[in-house]
């Protein structure tokens, strides 16, 4: 990527890696410490979700639609926390230089189908149980986001491919 300043007679193309403020390192490291956050908030909302009061918070809880879908919602809540533990794993070959590795892709490809799987759940569930839009759109979202991670996968295998390649090339 490239970045570029321009001001008033002055234009300086360069690579991003030029500014100072941010680093790939501290960026894995954001990305580490989100998904912590991440992981640890889901855990701690599905132990919190059955005892929430009827009035939490500047909305009113729902205490019906979460015991009608509970299934669902623990059962997506089961797939977030293992792909948010993968993509940890992933996140720490990361840090220790290994990118493009197979097991990344397959990293990376059990987190597309995990969102993927939400996504179904979603959806599945909000018209059997009673047309909820918000439900379906998150569905979406969820299977949305699984397309992406497939397109990143790809993209990954493709660059271990090619490092595979040149790695044999003398």
């Amino acid at each position: 990527m490239f970045l570029l300043i321009i001001d008033k007679n002055v234009s300086m193309i360069g690579p991003m890696s030029m500014t100072p403020h941010w680093s790939a390192d501290r960026s894995l490291r954001l990305s580490v410490v989100c998904t912590w956050v991440a992981l640890v908030g889901a855990a701690a909302a599905g132990v919190a979700a059955p005892f929430l009061p009827e009035d939490f918070g500047p909305v009113n809880f729902d205490r019906a639609g979460f015991v009608r879908y509970a299934p669902s919602i623990y059962l997506c809540l089961a797939i977030g926390l293992v792909a948010l533990v993968v993509l940890l794993r992933l996140l720490t070959d990361i840090a220790r230089g290994e990118v493009f590795t197979l097991a990344n892709v397959r990293r990376i490809r059990a987190v597309s189908w995990a969102a993927v799987a939400i996504g179904v759940v979603c959806v599945v569930s909000a018209l059997a149980l009673d047309h909820r839009a918000s439900v379906v759109l998150i569905g979406l979202a969820a299977a949305f986001c699984g397309l992406v991670a497939r397109v990143i996968k790809n993209v990954v295998d493709t660059a271990r491919l090619l490092k595979e390649d040149s790695d044999f090339t003398i």
